[in-house]
């Protein structure tokens, strides 16, 4: 009966010491998988955002164009209305000019003697 209580003591023994391996290999490959795992999260992580960040940059590089072209047309559009105004007042300076011209050849001269400031 002795040897049947030293076996039990013994199967009991190597069964913990088989069970304490066991778990101590299982729990190791958890963290390495948990590890893994984190440097794939991580990894995925930085992708997502230097993606983010070339987005980002990208718009901005895009609404920057769009208000440099509306710049641009609001620019042509203020040069062609001040282009406008310069003809317009180009050709009232020709027509006024051409006022005055026309008047100085109509103009008669004055009479000597008669009364101050009036023509004849």
């Amino acid at each position: 009966m002795a040897l049947y209580l030293i076996t039990g003591i013994v199967a009991c023994f190597v069964g913990l010491v088989i069970g304490f391996y066991v778990r101590t290999q299982g729990l190791a490959r958890k963290i390495k998988e948990a590890e893994e795992q984190a440097g794939r999260t991580l990894k995925n992580a930085e992708k997502e955002a230097e993606n983010k960040r070339k987005e980002i940059a990208l718009e901005a590089k895009d609404k920057f164009y769009q208000a440099r072209q509306e710049f641009e047309k609001e620019t042509r559009d203020l040069r062609a209305e001040l282009s406008s105004l310069e003809k317009r007042l180009q050709q009232r300076e020709e027509n006024l000019e051409k006022r005055v011209q026309s008047r100085k050849g109509l103009r008669r001269p004055r009479a000597v003697g008669g009364s101050e400031g009036r023509e004849v």
